[in-house]
């Protein structure tokens, strides 16, 4: 009786197997009725399945909360774009854009926002937006985003050697104020060669933006990018706007004009285009410029214009620099000092 049973089970399974095959044959089989259009973005194989073509996806960024640090790391490798806009709103920091993890904050749990690269794309943009400024008593640190815009003032003179630090871009403009105290501001935009485009290394825009330290020191290098149409400075700080330390803090401001073959009024390439005040409390203010190159003229290392004032008081002293660009027209002047209306001006007291 048990070998019946088990000669009946072994039938059973048979006839599954069998089915199963009829099925698999029949879905494999080249069709006999007709056939239907296949998608554009779909492979056609004969007696196979058809294989459709997905779009590409972005990887994106990641959000998260360390203690009271805001991160948003960077994800995306070779040159996928990444964008990620961080919007204050004075209740709630929302992250949007190419990001996922955790993305919503409330504003007075977040002492600093940290910004990391791991995945080393080149072509990674971070807007810090919104309708209230950001208070970051441990300051803000950037590394590796190439784009970053400052849209909404970043203040962290609350905290105590809080720094704030966007290094290792390729472009960042300042549309809003930063402020410190003893912290340190550092604006880096400098990795050695002009990088294609059209745009300054660092544009201090506004008006009315201002950067400042008490006894903080500001670093800003920059370096314009390379292209065929614009005016590409390393440093422009442009009208209206200013680089401040009330106190000792010493100021820096390093610029490498861009390479174009473009030519502009008072030249496209300058290093450090100064068109707003600096002004130090006893501190040391370092200015230095050099023209960038091309073909055609007024690559300029330093200028100095429109009613313009470098100021320093106490025992602070100012160092100015200037290194003419490379062209082979003419005015690769080091240092110029020029104002169709005004007068600039130099004092160290």
């Amino acid at each position: 009786m048990m070998d019946e049973e088990r000669w009946n089970a072994f039938l059973d399974v048979l006839k599954g197997a069998k089915a199963m095959i009829s099925l698999l044959s029949k879905l494999f089989s080249s069709r006999k009725s007709k056939s239907k259009r296949q998608p554009a973005n779909a492979f056609s194989f004969p007696n196979q399945l058809s294989l459709q073509k997905l779009e590409d996806r972005i990887t994106p960024a990641i959000g998260s909360l360390v203690g009271s640090t805001l991160t948003i790391d960077y994800t995306a490798t070779g040159t996928t774009a990444e964008t990620v806009t961080a919007t204050n709103d004075g209740t709630n920091i929302t992250l949007t854009g190419d990001i996922t993890g955790i993305t919503s904050f409330t504003t007075i749990n977040i002492t600093k926002i940290s910004i990391t690269n791991s995945g080393t794309s080149t072509n990674q943009t971070f807007n810090l937006d919104g309708s209230a400024g950001y208070v970051l008593q441990n300051g803000l640190g950037s590394a590796g985003v190439d784009n970053v815009n400052i849209n909404q003032s970043i203040d962290s003179s609350t905290g105590v050697n809080s720094d704030i630090n966007v290094s290792d871009a390729t472009k960042i403009n300042v549309n809003a104020d930063i402020s410190s105290g003893s912290g340190n501001i550092t604006l880096d935009v400098d990795n050695g060669t002009s990088q294609p485009g059209s745009f300054n290394g660092v544009s201090i825009n506004g008006p009315g933006v201002d950067i400042t330290t008490t006894t903080g020191n500001i670093q800003i290098d920059g370096r314009g990018s390379s292209g065929t149409t614009g005016s590409f400075s390393g440093i422009l700080l442009n009208q209206f706007n200013s680089i401040k330390s009330t106190s000792t803090g010493n100021i820096s401001l390093t610029g490498f004009g861009g390479a174009t073959t473009n030519s502009g009024s008072f030249g496209p390439n300058i290093g450090l285009d100064i068109r707003g005040l600096v002004q130090g409390n006893g501190g040391t203010i370092t200015l230095n410029g050099t023209g960038g190159t091309g073909v055609v003229d007024s690559y300029y290392g330093v200028a100095v214009f429109t009613g313009i004032q470098i100021l320093n008081s106490g025992s602070g002293t100012i160092s100015l620099t200037g290194t003419g660009g490379n062209n082979t027209t003419n005015f690769n002047y080091g240092v110029v000092l020029r104002s169709e209306e005004h007068t600039s001006e130099l004092q160290s007291h």
